[in-house]
C-alpha cells in the first residue's frame, strides 16, 4: 500500500507538474494573431484552431499526412494508442459540435485541404458524394 504524500511532497509534485506544463506550452508553435483554439469534444487534451490547425496540450500536431484524397490526417494518442484522425473532422467537431449520427464532415468548397471552420459542415454521405460531383 502506498503511503500518503506529505504536504511538502504534494507541493513539490504540483510545482513539478506546473513546470512541465509551462515548458510544454513554451515549446508549442506560437499562436497566429486572430487564431482561436477550441477543444475537440471527443478527443480530450486536443484542440483545433480557426485556421485549421490541431494540437495536443503539449505541441502543435504539424506532422499531418496528406492522403491521396487530399485530406490531412494526424495520429493523436487515444487511450495510449495512436490512430489516424482527420484534421477536417477535428476542426468540424471543435467548431460545429460532435458529428450527428449518420453524418460525416463535408468541405463546402470541395478542397479537402481547406480545414477552416467556415468551410466545414456536417452532412450525409449522399450530400458529400454530390459535393464531389459538383466540385469535380
Amino acid at each position: 500500500m502506498m503511503a500518503a504524500l506529505s504536504d511538502k511532497q504534494g507541493e513539490d509534485a504540483k510545482k513539478a507538474a506546473n513546470t512541465r506544463w509551462e515548458k510544454a506550452k513554451a515549446s508549442r508553435a506560437p499562436d497566429i494573431p486572430g487564431e482561436e483554439w477550441r477543444p475537440v469534444p471527443n478527443l480530450p487534451g486536443y484542440e483545433a484552431s480557426s485556421l485549421g490547425r490541431v494540437r495536443s496540450q503539449f505541441k502543435v500536431l504539424h506532422q499531418s499526412t496528406l492522403k491521396k484524397t487530399g485530406h490531412k490526417f494526424v495520429c493523436p494518442s487515444i487511450n495510449g494508442k495512436q490512430a489516424p484522425y482527420g484534421v477536417h473532422r477535428m476542426v468540424c467537431e471543435a467548431f460545429n459540435g460532435p458529428c450527428p449520427e449518420g453524418q460525416e464532415c463535408r468541405h463546402d468548397d470541395g478542397d479537402p485541404a481547406n480545414n477552416v471552420p467556415s468551410n466545414l459542415l456536417w452532412g450525409t454521405r449522399l450530400e458529400n458524394q454530390r459535393d464531389r460531383v459538383r466540385h469535380g
